[in-house]
């Protein structure tokens, strides 16, 4: 299917120039999914999908169905399917503790009710592998659960332990030495055979690349150390700024983390400058997954008269989709709008330059370009400043992974 993302954006490229949001379309290979809370419990629990790729800009938030009357502790994806979320409750939870299947649709909405709860108890934190489901829980209990639902088998136990993380045949358990160095286990789903990749004082979570060839641990300090996987020894240190909540790796091989951004958190990237997702509410947990479903979404900041465009699509851009169309809702009645469209938000091919470009070079200070301005059109504003847009989505399955985006620009004095 054909993921299409709207955003707003900021520029000018005329003498006097709005920068509006702009439109990507696209089958994401890597996103981040978060899940988040209102609370600890009674809580409002959601999850959001953050493009790895976005540069802070486009985040997609939405809610699970149904809402849960407490909220999952952990949330994993299983990397043979991207239709599918897991959540794992405690055992304090009013919801039945044990893992649940969650499945997800277009939109990347959740289906129905979460269902095949396996037959154990709960836990803090899981990892999906290609037959079995891992699960940390209180106490350090590393538990191995097979997908078909069977009794789970007891692995090892850490009484230290804070986070699992798994890589091919091998699963890695952080723990916490309470302001001592405290060991990070690598565990081998073959042998059972244990070793320990080194010690490392205040580890909060670990990341491991599904290549194996890549291993992180974040710490209380506000770093992300990347291990060399052989010696345990930290080959690079990146400043996280706060204590980070959560690590993993995208399928390029680049850390995506959570840290504390009180009140709420941020999700960054090694690869973006800027966040991928804030939010005023509470983290849970977060997963990298390929989400293979189709949606609409604005992302960037408009400036000038634009600032507050939104977008409107009125369909799902699936392949066959002859009537999709996009809408930008300005304030300008009957004013034009100049169309800017592309296939990159990170690299600009008639510019050189990557992307998002700065306008002030061209007088409009706070303007961005977010686009790749390949393509163009000039649509006219309706007298309520709605301009339209026919997108058809051509049958097949050429278009598949395919992206673009637009961004739309008006005159405006006060730029």
């Amino acid at each position: 299917m054909l993921r299409f993302l709207l955003t707003p954006s900021c520029a000018a490229l005329w003498s006097v120039p709005t920068l509006l949001s702009g439109a990507i379309a696209q089958l994401p290979t890597d996103s981040v999914v978060v899940l988040e809370s209102t609370a600890a419990s009674f809580g409002t629990t959601s999850y959001v999908i953050a493009d790895s790729a976005g540069g802070g800009a486009t985040a997609i938030g939405l809610s699970l169905a149904p809402i849960f009357p407490d909220a999952p502790m952990a949330i994993a994806v299983d990397p043979a399917s991207a239709a599918e979320l897991y959540l794992l409750y405690d055992d304090a939870s009013i919801t039945l503790p044990g893992i649940y299947r969650q499945p997800i649709g277009l939109n990347a909405q959740g289906t129905g009710q979460p269902g095949a709860q396996w037959t154990q108890l709960g836990g803090q934190r899981m990892e999906v592998g290609a037959t079995r489901i891992f699960t940390l829980r209180t106490g350090g209990i590393v538990e191995a659960t097979p997908k078909t639902g069977t009794n789970p088998l007891l692995l090892l136990t850490q009484p230290n332990a804070v986070d699992i993380a798994t890589a091919g045949n091998f699963l890695y358990i952080a723990c916490a030495g309470g302001g001592v160095p405290a060991p990070l286990i690598e565990f081998s789903l073959q042998t059972g055979a244990q070793r320990v990749v080194g010690n490392y004082t205040g580890i909060t979570c670990v990341a491991a690349a599904e290549n194996g060839t890549e291993l992180a641990v974040g710490t209380q300090a506000g770093q992300l150390l990347e291990l060399d996987l052989a010696t345990g020894a930290v080959q690079n240190t990146l400043a996280t700024g706060t204590a980070v909540l959560a690590a993993d790796y995208t399928a390029a091989g680049d850390l995506v983390w959570a840290i504390n951004q009180g009140p709420g958190y941020e999700i960054r990237s090694q690869a973006v400058a800027r966040p991928l997702h804030t939010s005023s509410l509470t983290f849970l947990d977060l997963a990298v997954s390929s989400v293979v479903t189709p949606s609409t979404v604005a992302f960037g900041a408009g400036c000038g008269s634009l600032a507050t465009t939104s977008w409107f699509a009125n369909s799902l851009p699936v392949p066959g989709n002859a009537n999709y169309t996009i809408e930008a809702y300005t304030s300008l009645p009957n004013a034009p709008l100049l169309l800017f469209a592309g296939s990159s938000r990170l690299q600009s091919t008639v510019l050189s330059q990557p992307l998002p470009f700065d306008l002030a070079v061209i007088g409009a200070a706070g303007c961005r370009l977010l686009v790749d301005p390949i393509a163009s059109a000039l649509l006219p504003n309706n007298p309520l400043g709605i301009a339209a847009l026919g997108l058809p989505v051509p049958p097949g399955t050429a278009l598949l992974g395919a992206e673009f985006s637009v961004q739309a620009f008006t005159p405006d004095a006060t730029v």
